[in-house]
């Protein structure tokens, strides 16, 4: 029999297809000194319009700090070019509009209430909205994601 009838197999390209190496994920977001400035200048700024305006005695004061604050973060998001979840963005609609009812009550209970909702809100729109979800969209590791978000 002639070889040049029957092709063989060849086990070496076979071997280097699937042994070939898997590209190193990629960071959500590469972090630079511009958002650590960022960081410290709402960190200042917040503390000084909460020290101005506290919620309790100025509600409209704690909705318009909640409402910068969620516009903010998610400009400077865009003008980075993250992809911000979808999940992320309703906990950040979700979040300004609990915050809205700070408006509609003088209840201080409540208006404290409806703050630190707006806050928590907050610290998981910056978390997922960054891709860092364990799962994309609301999934069982919802609340895994909030406790990694808040420590």
């Amino acid at each position: 029999m002639n070889q040049d009838m029957h092709p063989q197999s060849a086990p070496e390209a076979v071997n280097a297809v699937e042994t070939a190496p898997e590209p190193a994920p990629q960071p959500a977001l590469q972090y630079t000194g511009i958002d650590s400035v960022f960081a410290w200048v709402c960190f200042v700024f917040g503390y000084l319009f909460c020290r101005a305006f506290p919620p309790l005695d100025d509600p409209m004061g704690a909705f318009l700090f909640v409402l910068v604050l969620f516009v903010a973060t998610y400009v400077v998001l865009k003008l980075k070019k993250a992809v911000v979840a979808p999940s992320a963005l309703f906990t950040a609609i979700a979040a300004v509009g609990i915050s809205a009812s700070m408006l509609l009550t003088e209840n201080r209970w409540l208006v404290s209430l409806s703050y630190l909702c707006a806050m928590a809100g907050y610290l998981y729109f910056v978390y997922a909205a960054t891709g860092n979800c364990l799962q994309g969209g609301f999934s069982d590791l919802v609340v895994a994601d909030y406790f990694k978000a808040l420590f």
